[in-house]
């Protein structure tokens, strides 16, 4: 039983050692083109909001857009997981206006 609990452990940290993310990066600008393109083509996508910023994370090799409304009181954001070869994955909303 100990050698399979040590084998599991031991090949299971190899794989996630080998992931290795594309050498192409994306810009901020770019996460920002592809969701306003994903807008145009999908009416599931939520609007923008009319004054917001931008900030972007990084989850091993995924993206993740962050629009931030932009106002004193608002906690408002929404946010894209987007793929590194620039495929919009899922989008989360907060909270409803």
């Amino acid at each position: 039983m100990l050698v399979l609990i040590l084998s599991i452990s031991f090949f299971g940290s190899v794989n996630a050692q080998s992931i290795a993310c594309p050498e192409n990066v994306l810009s901020e600008l770019d996460l920002v083109n592809i969701v306003e393109a994903a807008r145009v083509s999908s009416n599931d996508l939520p609007v923008k909001f009319s004054n917001y910023h931008t900030k972007v994370t990084r989850l091993r090799c995924l993206y993740i857009l962050y629009e931030i409304e932009t106002s004193e009181s608002s906690e408002i954001y929404q946010t894209f997981t987007i793929d590194p070869y620039g495929e919009l994955m899922e989008y989360y909303v907060n909270k409803e206006k």
